[in-house]
Parts: structure tokens; sequence; C-alpha cells
């Protein structure tokens, strides 16, 4: 497992949302992309493996 650090993240705030972090919530640059510890911020992750997997 690895971790990051976002360029966006100002204490705590993302500077593209203009509020608290939420990692992976839409508009994140994380959104879709990533998968978490947490399995309620993986669904939009789960759905676009499987979209890409049903490409193929």
């Amino acid at each position: 497992m690895g971790s990051w650090g976002c360029s966006h993240l100002t204490d705590k705030k993302c500077d593209l949302l203009k509020k608290e972090c939420s990692p992976g919530e839409k508009g994140c640059v994380l959104y879709g992309k990533a998968k978490f510890a947490n399995s309620a911020e993986n669904e939009v992750y789960e759905k676009r493996v499987k979209a890409k997997d049903s490409e193929k």
C-alpha cells in the first residue's frame, strides 16, 4: 500500500474544490482512479474497473 502528497492540498483544504479534502470525491484528481482503504469510497473506482473490463 502506498501514500502520496496532493499538490492541491493546503492546510487540509482542497484548492480545486474550495473545501475540506475528501480524497476520491467527485472533482478530486483521484476520482475513479484510486482504490482506498475505506470501502465506501471505492464505489466509483469499482464501476470504472468494470467498465474497462467490459470494453475488452
